[in-house]
């Protein structure tokens, strides 16, 4: 059975992107900058940049770019540095009440043992949710730091217990060697979250950009079989996610240049990860699954002007196709990645918060 092609898009776009890559002239600037919401527009001022020239260069570089646009790390009740299912991750406990003691830092060292005792003293008097983060960056960027920020927001605004996954990039570890550390520590958190204070019955999966994608094909295997006991979700947080390795999408051809995010670095990305026909298996391109019945409700969040866009539109009407509650809110004037521009975005905060509250209710 093949996936139906994508449906009519759920938003409509003011006509004209302006320009090919790197297009800077007064007409192609003047429209970028109107389309975008004021505090966007000076990050749209540079023009796009090509793929990068090699793998290290570009990862030094979205470090940068996310220290200098995360702002503020706010306190969380406790940070934990360890491994879960041999993959490293970091847990935030959400801190509970106004004035709570200032946050701890640790590390486990090899990682938390089945059966081990749990963490001492415990942050929390009952278990809270969980949810596994998982970071963008294209596959091949990005790193825990990078979302630093995101995740101690995430995890004060909903009380759950966020566990944020360093996954293998590609192009060392190509298609599925993410996903493969996805499942793995989403599979150690439903084994080990009284460990960490955390309902194994309460857990969510949550990314953006390619984190998101990670976070979609996870869900996908959760809950492929519902005779199997893996790890069931209550739901899913999908931020500006990249679903379909086509690049064929409208918003692909309106919203490809000029915007941050372009045409040709999702193309370098997409080689990277997923090379020729591995980009056309539904767990790398979710939308090109056969069948979402089964799935948790999705959150979907959406910036405007994102080459992305339409993928998460296109699969927020393939799963209510499919039955399942998909709720989705496209910010106005915003570009892929807004959420981590906590020290320069207004409505970064605003998004995280609104989708926070959502995610909580769905974890309640």
């Amino acid at each position: 059975m093949s996936p139906p092609e994508p449906g009519p898009r759920a938003v409509s776009h003011r006509a004209g992107a302006g320009g090919g890559a790197g297009s800077a002239g007064p007409a192609a600037l003047e429209e970028r900058l109107a389309r975008a919401h004021p505090q966007v527009g000076p990050l749209l001022e540079g023009g796009d940049e090509p793929p990068p020239d090699d793998v290290e260069t570009a990862r030094a570089d979205y470090r940068a770019l996310n220290e200098a646009r995360t702002g503020p790390r706010e306190p969380v009740a406790r940070c934990l540095d360890l491994e879960a299912g041999g993959v490293p991750v970091r847990v935030y406990m959400p801190a509970l009440e106004e004035g709570d003691a200032p946050e701890t830092r640790g590390s486990e060292g090899g990682g938390l043992d089945q059966g081990a005792a749990a963490l001492d003293p415990p942050v929390a008097t009952a278990a809270q949710p969980a949810i596994l983060f998982l970071h963008g960056g294209g596959w091949v960027v990005g790193d825990l730091d990078g979302v630093d920020a995101l995740c101690r927001a995430l995890a004060n605004r909903t009380g759950a217990v966020v566990v944020s996954a360093d996954y293998r990039l590609a192009p060392e570890h190509p298609f599925p060697a993410a996903l493969d550390d996805a499942w793995a520590v989403l599979s150690w958190l439903h084994g080990h979250a009284h460990e960490l204070g955390a309902d194994p019955d309460r857990l969510a999966v949550a990314g953006e950009s390619a984190g998101a994608n990670l976070a979609a094909a996870a869900a996908r295997r959760a809950h492929a079989d519902p005779d199997d006991p893996r790890p069931r979700l209550r739901a899913q947080l999908l931020a500006y996610p990249a679903l379909d390795g086509a690049l064929a999408a409208a918003s692909y051809d309106e919203l490809g240049s000029g915007f941050g995010l372009t045409r040709e670095q999702m193309r370098w990305y997409w080689d990277a990860y997923a090379p020729g026909r591995a980009a056309r298996a539904p767990e790398a391109s979710p939308l090109r699954a056969p069948d979402l019945a089964g799935l948790p409700p999705a959150l979907i969040v959406q910036a405007e002007l994102d080459p992305l866009l339409d993928d998460g539109l296109d699969y927020a009407q393939r799963l209510r196709d499919a039955g399942v509650d998909a709720d989705v809110h496209v910010w106005p004037g915003m570009v892929h990645g807004f959420l981590r521009y906590r020290g320069l975005l207004d409505d970064a905060h605003a998004a995280l918060d609104e989708a926070a509250a959502r995610l909580a209710a769905l974890l309640a």
